[in-house]
């Protein structure tokens, strides 16, 4: 079923025109008054419909229930009760029925914007603090940082030619397996059969020394060496061998130091 008209849901005091036509001529049919009409409303899902006290009312003024024609003869303005339009449902049927004129069906689809709110749509979160809810923008204001935006120009500057693109088809081929296959082999011996060759964690454990059997040089003795505990000093011992210098000094100074060695062949 269309639907004729679109209202805000929880929209209150609203008012809708419906023309009346003659159930004989297909006229427009005049000077009916609140007390002729039976009007009903059915909201999508309600079991049952509700029947409206129908009122007189003044021309352009909202009346719930309010009935009254129109300057335009045979057009008439209606009050549609809150309750009506009110949250719980998607769509509202309104029903006019009177004697003489065909009956009017009136379906009213039921948003959650009003289509009338040119700021914010009727939308909560559209109203109040914009920064709050989308967060604060990076520089001095929303239209700053998307004018801050980098242009084409300065895009294709910061971009890559096409002609240095790595293209797929030109990378090098992936090893076939006869190459992995000669990876593998290291001197007639296969790298698999070299792996399981290496010793295990028990193995390595077998052949190292555990910490308790360390040599301790402090508790531990040596077979067939002797700890001497006491070094005797020579007391006549130089405290430095003496240089070259010293020694010529010391001949020069007394000659007869070298009389062993030329014995009586010194002419």
């Amino acid at each position: 079923m269309a639907y004729d008209q679109i209202h805000a849901v929880d929209a209150t005091s609203q008012m809708i025109e419906i023309a009346l036509r003659s159930s004989t001529t297909g006229q427009l049919l005049t000077g009916k008054a609140y007390g002729d009409m039976t009007i009903k409303y059915q909201r999508e899902g309600a079991a049952a419909a509700t029947t409206v006290s129908v009122v007189t009312a003044t021309k352009g003024a909202y009346t719930s229930g309010g009935f009254i024609e129109t300057d335009i003869a045979g057009l008439y303005q209606f009050g549609i009760p809150n309750g009506a339009l009110a949250t719980g449902a998607k769509a509202v049927t309104l029903t006019f029925s009177c004697t003489g004129a065909i009956d009017v069906v009136k379906r009213i689809v039921l948003i959650g914007a009003d289509l009338r709110n040119a700021n914010s749509l009727g939308l909560a979160y559209l109203t109040g603090d914009a920064f709050a809810r989308l967060g604060a923008p990076a520089g001095a204001s929303v239209s700053a940082d998307i004018a801050d935006l980098p242009t084409v120009t300065e895009f294709n500057a910061r971009t890559l030619a096409a002609a240095d693109y790595t293209v797929v088809s030109d990378l090098p081929a992936a090893p076939d397996n006869a190459s992995i296959t000669a990876i593998l082999e290291d001197t007639g011996t296969t790298l698999d059969a070299l792996i399981k060759d290496v010793p295990t964690v028990a193995e390595f454990e077998a052949r190292t020394l555990v910490a308790a059997s360390y040599f301790d040089p402090a508790a531990d003795t040596v077979a067939r060496v002797t700890l001497v505990d006491t070094v005797t000093t020579l007391a006549n011992m130089p405290a430095a061998a003496p240089s070259a210098a010293d020694i010529k000094t010391e001949l020069e100074a007394d000659g007869s130091k070298l009389d062993h060695l030329w014995g009586d062949d010194r002419g």
